[in-house]
């Protein structure tokens, strides 16, 4: 995935996304599909899952005995 390009001062956006969760990133890509010139806020860190996990990463981390 290439970095987007710093939002200016002075830049023209139709739509400004706030939130590089799934649903931001998803919002982002399918307007600008769309033609819209999108701004996307978030902090500069890669997306990390912080709402839950799939069965075999319980394993991982030690909750398997929580099922």
């Amino acid at each position: 995935m290439l970095p987007l390009p710093p939002i200016s001062i002075g830049d023209v956006l139709d739509l400004v996304v706030i939130g590089c969760g799934p649903a931001g990133l998803a919002l982002a890509a399918e307007s600008g599909k769309l033609g819209l010139k999108v701004g996307l806020i978030g902090p500069d860190l890669p997306f990390t899952n912080n709402y839950g996990v799939w069965e075999d990463e319980f394993k991982g981390i030690i909750l398997a005995a929580s099922f």
